[in-house]
C-alpha cells in the first residue's frame, strides 16, 4: 500500500513537473512570436523612413535643379543685355551658388 501511495505521489509530481514545463515552453514561444513582431514592425518602419527621406531628397534634388536652372538663365539673360544688367547677374549668382550648396549637400 505504501509503495502506491508513493508511486501515485511520483507520479502526480511528474505530471506536475510536465505541467510547468509546458507552461515555461508556452511561455517561450510567446515571447518570440511577440520578439518577431516587435522585429517586423521595426523593419515595416525602417523602410517607411527610408522611402519618406528618399523622397524628401528627391523632392530637395528638384528644388536644387530648378533653382539652378533659373538662375542660369536669369544670368545669361543679364550677360547678353546690352545694358550689362549687374543687378541681375549678381541675384542670379546668388541664386546658383545656393542651388550649387543645395545639390552638394544631397550628394
Amino acid at each position: 500500500m505504501h509503495a502506491v501511495k508513493h508511486a501515485n505521489s511520483e507520479y502526480a509530481l511528474f505530471l506536475e513537473n510536465q505541467r510547468k514545463q509546458a507552461l515555461l515552453e508556452e511561455e517561450e514561444k510567446k515571447k518570440e512570436e511577440e520578439a518577431e513582431k516587435v522585429k517586423r514592425v521595426d523593419q515595416r518602419t525602417r523602410k517607411r523612413f527610408q522611402a519618406q527621406l528618399e523622397m524628401a531628397q528627391i523632392a530637395e534634388q528638384e528644388t536644387a535643379r530648378q533653382l539652378i536652372s533659373e538662375a542660369s538663365q536669369k544670368f545669361s539673360e543679364a550677360c547678353q543685355r546690352k545694358a550689362n544688367n549687374l543687378q541681375g547677374a549678381k541675384v542670379a549668382q546668388a541664386m546658383l551658388i545656393l542651388g550649387n550648396e543645395l545639390a552638394t549637400c544631397l550628394y
